[in-house]
């Protein structure tokens, strides 16, 4: 069985030169396996207060979390991606992919 990959962010994609490339590897992924991007509806930030912007994490954590809660129990895996993460160079990362697909999941889900 083919590994599903899905995209889930908040908000739309529109930068341009971003979209492109988005669309772009899409297109090469979807020789190995389905891609599909998940828009989530963010949250607006009325302030900029340590306070509001952790309430508006943890809302938009529980929004996430009810999108994929059914993948997840059906063999599905979440990476959060951040920009403070972990850089991967791209055998690495076609090793990790990899090496979920080897265990079984069967969605390998990415959180931006």
């Amino acid at each position: 069985m083919a590994l599903k990959i899905q995209i889930n962010s908040f908000g739309r994609l529109k930068t341009p030169g971003i979209r492109d490339a988005t669309d772009y590897y899409f297109k090469l992924i979807r020789t190995w396996a389905e891609v599909e991007e998940v828009e989530l509806k963010p949250i607006l930030v009325r302030d900029k207060s340590d306070a509001s912007r952790r309430k508006n994490q943890e809302d938009e954590a529980q929004i996430l979390k009810d999108s994929i809660e059914g993948s997840l129990a059906k063999r599905g895996y979440l990476v959060l991606l951040d920009e403070k993460g972990k850089a991967m160079s791209t055998r690495e990362w076609a090793t990790f992919i990899q090496d979920v697909q080897d265990q079984g999941y069967r969605t390998l889900h990415f959180a931006i």
